[in-house]
């Protein structure tokens, strides 16, 4: 996922800001804007005021369930907070989001530090923050190494139970099954 190159934010899908306007600059939500568009907005302001180097591309088209739209916000949320604590220095952010009523895909990655999968023990603020998408019927995974950052992504719906059982793997970069929902402590 490299949103480079790409509109830093395709709010509707068509340039559109929701309200007919074609300027698509999406700005700040307004009082009682609740819709997912607006509140992934906001999550992307606060950020980019505490000077967090964010290159956002966001595609909404519908509107999830409010559980589901909440959960994946705190989620994205709780991504971007750990990289302002532990990825240390960083030129750029990504922040894709794109879905609908039916399904959303969120991917954070960072370049920073990264941590070992294996050193960390999962807890804090992601595991609440994923579990509450699980509950919905969503899926977190993470994708980390030492010193190639950290890559969050978020599913809802989660995809399907592959035939046999089991869960759905995400490999890492390198092949390796993903780490387990959390990350805590430094990296």
């Amino acid at each position: 996922m490299d949103p480079r190159g790409l509109d830093p934010r395709v709010l509707n899908g068509d340039g559109s800001d929701g309200n007919g306007n074609g300027d698509g600059d999406g700005g700040t939500p307004e009082p009682g804007e609740t819709g997912f568009e607006a509140m992934m907005s906001a999550v992307v302001d606060t950020f980019a005021d505490e000077g967090l180097a964010l290159v956002p591309f966001v595609a909404i088209q519908g509107e999830p369930p409010v559980p589901v739209r909440e959960a994946l916000v705190a989620a994205t949320r709780e991504a971007l907070r750990n990289i302002v604590r532990h990825a240390g220095e960083v030129d750029e952010v990504s922040l894709f989001v794109e879905g609908g009523a039916d399904a959303v895909l969120v991917v954070v990655r960072d370049r920073g530090v990264g941590f070992d999968p294996a050193t960390v023990r999962p807890g804090g603020g992601m595991s609440g923050s994923y579990q509450a998408l699980r509950r919905h019927g969503g899926q977190a995974l993470v994708t980390a190494r030492p010193g190639d950052g950290v890559k969050v992504t978020l599913r809802w719906p989660a995809p399907p139970t592959p035939p046999g059982g089991g869960t759905p793997s995400s490999p890492s970069d390198d092949g390796a099954p993903s780490p387990g929902p959390g990350r805590a402590g430094p990296r």
